[in-house]
């Protein structure tokens, strides 16, 4: 008794069904790649090309910043100079958490000058602050006016819990503390 030879189709069907493409294991691997160099490409902006058409063009690039930062800081001193309103810690921190928008309107833009109760001067990630509360221990909300450099040995000589005056820009409130930049301390 003999056996006829297999045929193309019966060899097809002893034969391991093969996998998808798409469950292999390189094919995650080159997906995992290309979305990490999407993600990589899409965080720096798109200016790692740009950068050699601007090396040629910086040192004029930044004569021209630095003349336009030294006159752009004369025209901004005598606006922290002279606030457009002068007000204490407790009040602005009142008009925020009990109408946001009605305060907004009031203060938001413009210069203003706070007096309060310093709570803590903070540097995180190089960005510095003054932290200012309306003297209420148990108070949430404060105020957090960001300082640049010249500001830094005032607010060094600063105690917790000592009164404290402060010139900024309000920014805004974010449900915990109103935001100020460009603050000066007085």
């Amino acid at each position: 008794m003999c056996q006829p030879p297999p045929t193309s189709d019966n060899s097809q069907v002893n034969a391991p069904a093969k996998k998808p493409f798409y469950k292999k294991w390189w094919f995650w691997l080159i997906v995992v790649i290309v979305v990490i160099a999407i993600a990589m490409g899409m965080g720096n902006g798109g200016n790692s090309t740009d950068g050699a058409k601007d090396s040629s063009s910086a040192p004029a690039a930044s004569q021209e910043q630095t003349q336009d930062d030294k006159s752009s800081s004369k025209a901004e001193e005598p606006a922290e100079a002279t606030p457009e309103v002068t007000v204490s810690a407790a009040e602005i921190v009142t008009a925020y958490t009990d109408n946001e928008l009605a305060a907004d309107k009031q203060y938001k833009g413009k210069v203003v000058q706070i007096t309060g109760t310093m709570d803590q001067v903070t540097d995180i990630l190089s960005s510095k602050a003054v932290r200012i509360t309306s003297g209420d221990e148990y108070a949430f909300e404060g105020i957090t006016c960001a300082i640049d450099d010249s500001q830094v040995d005032k607010a060094a000589e600063l105690t917790k819990g000592g009164q404290v005056t402060v010139v900024g820009k309000v920014d805004g409130f974010n449900q915990m503390n109103i935001e100020l930049s460009d603050c000066t301390i007085k």
